[in-house]
């Protein structure tokens, strides 16, 4: 269904800068590692968070329903209305998730405002064959980023270690807080539901995350990467837990973000030509 390659959307550049206030950034590879040469990874560690957290947002309101977030704890936030509508389709719903136009505050922390406009497959599981949804980022921002762009995911029945995974494609622009740059770009995944599938708690459920992605930095700066150790999205922790990906910046070596062995922490250490930082996961 998914295209592994899938085109870069153009960008419009703001006329100020995020990470460096030259007017390009600096691609020299040397032994003083700063913003100039960690600002790829860091990009990344903000885009690889803010979209795992939306589909976690979104497998929460999917899951519980309508029904069950009224009168009762709501995880979302009590600022958050879930609505359920029928198409001309009827296999197919659409379930709006707003988060107001305030600063809403969530079960994680962080806070949203805006909505996530989902169009899924009705009567089917997340783990049923046939299942696939789609997410449109409607004015949605989180703790100060805004998001664009849509997130597909299907089932793709199950691995060869019998664990069921997921194919997710999207395409991804989010704006920086105060209007100083966006990041856009093109990425596919492979999300394996490594733990926790067979119990009725979600504190269990542990995924495995997969795949590349291409991307161009609020200066034009074109980069991709490769996940090569499976990021670990756990339930019981607000941040990836573990996971390494290599980023190859256009005309420089490539940069390493290791998100660590598994502690529930927001530190993931950013490599580049083996001068190591230490960055905060947003």
């Amino acid at each position: 269904m998914f295209s592994r390659k899938l085109a870069v959307t153009a960008l419009v550049v703001s006329g100020l800068a995020v990470f460096v206030s030259s007017c390009k950034r600096d691609k020299k590879d040397d032994n003083i590692i700063n913003n100039e040469t960690t600002a790829y990874a860091e990009e990344q560690l903000m885009l690889e968070q803010i979209y795992a957290n939306a589909d976690r947002v979104v497998d929460i309101a999917i899951t519980m329903g309508v029904g069950s977030l009224k009168g009762g704890e709501n995880p979302l936030g009590g600022c958050t209305t879930i609505k359920t509508d029928t198409t001309g389709d009827s296999a197919v719903h659409v379930m709006t998730i707003n988060f107001g136009g305030g600063k809403c505050l969530g079960f994680d922390g962080r806070y949203r405002s805006g909505k996530l406009i989902v169009h899924y497959t009705q009567g089917l599981s997340i783990n049923d064959t046939g299942y696939y949804r789609k997410t449109i980022f409607d004015a949605y921002v989180v703790d100060g980023h805004r998001v664009g762009g849509y997130r597909t995911m299907s089932y793709k029945g199950k691995t060869p270690a019998g664990n069921h995974y997921h194919e997710i494609a999207s395409v991804d622009t989010i704006y920086q807080p105060g209007n100083t740059g966006q990041l856009t770009g093109a990425s596919e995944r492979q999300r394996e539901w490594y733990k926790g599938s067979s119990t009725l708690q979600t504190a269990d459920d542990v995924y495995r995350i997969t795949g590349s992605g291409y991307f161009v930095g609020p200066y034009k700066d074109k980069y991709h990467l490769e996940i090569v150790k499976p990021l670990s999205d756990a339930l019981d922790c607000s941040w990836i837990k573990e996971g390494v990906t290599n980023i190859f910046p256009e005309g420089a070596t490539q940069r390493v973000l290791d998100y660590g062995a598994g502690d529930c922490d927001n530190d993931a250490v950013i490599n580049v030509n083996g001068v190591k930082r230490i960055a905060k996961i947003p």
